[in-house]
C-alpha cells in the first residue's frame, strides 16, 4: 500500500523550528515500513522468497511468505 504524500504547499516545520504533527506522523509511518536491521548481502534468496524477521534470532532472513 502506498503512503499518500501530503500536499506540496503544506508547512513541514513550525515557527519554533520543530516538525509539524503531519510531518512527524508521515516520518513515523515511513520508519515503520522499513527494515530495522540490515539484510545480509551474502544470502541469496530463492525465487519467491522475501526478507522475514526471525523473532528468535532477531535477524532478517530470506524465506517463503
Amino acid at each position: 500500500m502506498r503512503k499518500q504524500l501530503p500536499p506540496r504547499d503544506l508547512q513541514w516545520i513550525d515557527a519554533q523550528g520543530k516538525p509539524t504533527e503531519i510531518f512527524f506522523d508521515y516520518m513515523k509511518s515511513l520508519e515503520s515500513r522499513s527494515l530495522g536491521q540490515p539484510v545480509s548481502v551474502t544470502d541469496t534468496p530463492a525465487n519467491g522468497e522475501t526478507p522475514l524477521y526471525n523473532t528468535t534470532t532477531g535477524l532478517w532472513e530470506f524465506g517463503a511468505n
